[in-house]
């Protein structure tokens, strides 16, 4: 089954979810919501009620707590950072009133860079300069499994527990193969590698021409 869902405004400002009714017969109509202090479900109450589902930015925190106040809203996480996805995620696993979650946006738009939206630095490759040749590299792997085991060229560098589904461990770097072992109730549950790439060759640029 698929439905789309009409967003009527972020906010009491923007609208009236009453006076999309007639005009969105049939069609689910959301809402976006954010708010800093406990008089925020007081103050939405009546403004949310003729909504389908209540869109929270970055509020699953309240989750659990508006439904108890208010057993019959259904409730979407609408806008939610990347840095806490995991909790919010998790709010939404144990909360089956919540639909789901759009993380947003993983990255630093032009015309809102510096909000937070964003995630770490991260480089998916084992290539780095000379002068990191023994240097401890900070590595991350995620991963639902239970625990991940480090290789640095076949050999064993140890083992480490995620954390809210990321597994961290400092290699020395060397020049080869990096590769980890995931485990889950103590089976082998994935495997993964990243190489040393070599000098390049050569590089080639070839015009594309349009046909047609």
């Amino acid at each position: 089954m698929t439905a789309a869902v009409w967003n009527a405004g972020a906010g009491p400002a923007d609208t009236d979810p009453e006076d999309y009714k007639e005009d969105y017969k049939n069609r689910f109509i959301k809402l976006n919501e954010e708010g800093v202090d406990d008089s925020w479900a007081e103050r939405t109450e009546s403004f949310l009620a003729p909504t389908d589902i209540a869109g929270y930015n970055y509020l699953y925190k309240r989750y659990t707590a508006d439904h108890e106040k208010y057993p019959n809203r259904v409730i979407w996480g609408s806008e939610t950072h990347a840095l806490t996805f995991y909790d919010s995620w998790q709010a939404i696993k144990e909360n089956s009133y919540v639909l789901g979650d759009f993380t947003w946006t993983a990255y630093d738009n032009l015309g809102e860079a510096g909000t937070g939206w964003h995630w770490y630095d991260v480089l998916d490759t084992w290539t780095f300069e000379e002068e990191y040749l023994g240097k401890p590299i900070k590595c991350d792997v995620y991963t639902d499994a239970d625990e991940i085991e480090w290789f640095l060229n076949g050999r064993s560098q140890g083992r480490s527990i995620p954390e809210k589904a990321i597994a961290t461990f400092d290699i020395p770097y060397e020049k080869g193969e990096i590769s980890v072992i995931a485990y889950k109730n103590g089976v082998e549950y994935g495997r993964s590698a990243l190489k040393t790439v070599g000098a390049p060759a050569a590089v080639k640029v070839v015009r594309r021409v349009n046909v047609g």
